[in-house]
């Protein structure tokens, strides 16, 4: 997750927390070194506040260098 502002917030702080509204989501994207575990978490958390959203998850291409997406839910 990457987000790039433009707000004047102080240097020392490692992140913010800003609100995400449910139709500002339309996709969440799994990589493919993921654990089980997170990937559990972060599907119950899609399927409670952002129910529309669909999740991908990456897997290693085979024969080549790259990730492909495939739909899971």
């Amino acid at each position: 997750w990457r987000l790039y502002d433009l707000l004047d917030e102080p240097e020392d702080k490692l992140f913010s927390e800003y609100p995400i509204r449910e139709q500002e989501l339309s996709a969440v994207y799994l990589g493919c070194q993921m654990t089980t575990d997170n990937k559990r978490d972060i599907i119950r958390l899609r399927d409670k506040s952002f129910p529309d959203a669909k999740v991908f998850e990456a897997t290693k291409c085979i024969g080549r260098y790259g990730l492909e997406f495939r739909l899971i839910g």
